[in-house]
């Protein structure tokens, strides 16, 4: 008996620990959704911005009234900080949605949230019937992008104005990053010193114009970071070409172009060789950009 006694006693501390630290144990609390923001809005696409808690992963759901949510978008990654474009959307269309947030088996539901889709917007017969281009000429050929005045008409008209004014003749594609893009416009890239390279402008920004998607050619305006530039407003002069799509830059840099003719250029350069901060070896030079008014039908 006695040993019987000597053994709880020797076991009742480990019992009382081991009791102590599953009531201490706390349970994983669910995500919470904090700052939804429509970040753009275009006819077919509305880009929806939220904050969680804790990294998440989940989905949207979307629909045409509050109690038919009927479409579901997923949101794969896991992070805090999420955008999510919601797309395929008809114009002039009121929407609702509701983000779902994941956290292992915690889940949270936000407020349905209502939103709409711009009215779609027609081109007068003067528009449809001619457009303007970029001609980039450079020291491996010639790039041709159509200018997207519907949807930054800002980003053109600065574009347009420091064409004419020569502003990018002798200039480089001083970034270039195989399967991503090819970046070019900084005056700095003119000198001999390739350190400074990436870091020039015109000496102001211009204000976000985030609608078009950056799809494989599509001519986009370079920014510095959201952390020291949360309007994300675009660099004066610098640009980028896609050579591929980048769905993870939709939502956040603003596209103003398209190249039309001339990809193969563009495939050309991103093929050189470049160093360690991805700037070629052999410098790839802007001689000139010219701005061409092209009729329908015309070869641009």
């Amino acid at each position: 008996m006695r040993s019987r006694i000597s053994l709880l006693l020797l076991l009742w501390p480990l019992l009382s620990l081991m009791s102590c630290g599953k009531s201490g144990e706390k349970e994983a609390s669910a995500p919470k959704i904090e700052n939804i923001t429509i970040e753009s809005v275009g006819p077919d696409r509305v880009v929806v911005f939220w904050s969680t808690s804790v990294p998440t992963d989940g989905e949207i759901a979307v629909g045409t009234t509050r109690d038919t949510l009927s479409r579901t978008i997923p949101v794969a990654a896991i992070t805090t900080l999420h955008r999510t474009p919601l797309e395929g959307l008809e114009p002039g269309t009121t929407y609702f949605f509701q983000i779902k947030a994941r956290a292992g088996n915690k889940e949270a539901l936000s407020d349905v949230v209502e939103t709409a889709t711009a009215a779609a917007q027609t081109a007068t017969s003067e528009e449809q019937a001619t457009y303007d281009v970029a001609v980039i000429k450079t020291t491996l050929g010639e790039i041709v992008f159509r200018l997207n005045d519907q949807d930054a008409p800002q980003h053109t008209a600065n574009f347009r104005k420091l064409a004419r004014q020569g502003f990018y003749n002798g200039t480089t594609f001083h970034r270039v990053i195989p399967g991503f893009m090819i970046q070019g416009g900084d005056p700095n890239s003119k000198d001999n010193d390739r350190e400074n390279d990436g870091t020039g402008g015109p000496g102001y920004t211009i204000p976000a114009e985030i609608k078009a998607l950056h799809t494989r050619g599509a001519v986009s305006a370079a920014r510095q970071a959201d952390q020291v530039n949360p309007e994300r407003r675009s660099s004066g002069s610098q640009f980028f070409i896609c050579v591929a799509p980048q769905t993870f830059l939709d939502g956040a840099y603003s596209v103003f172009g398209n190249v039309v003719r001339g990809m193969e250029v563009v495939d050309r350069i991103v093929s050189v060789p470049r160093d360690a901060r991805d700037n070629p070896l052999t410098p790839v030079v802007i001689r000139s950009v010219t701005i061409r008014t092209v009729r329908a039908g015309e070869q641009p």
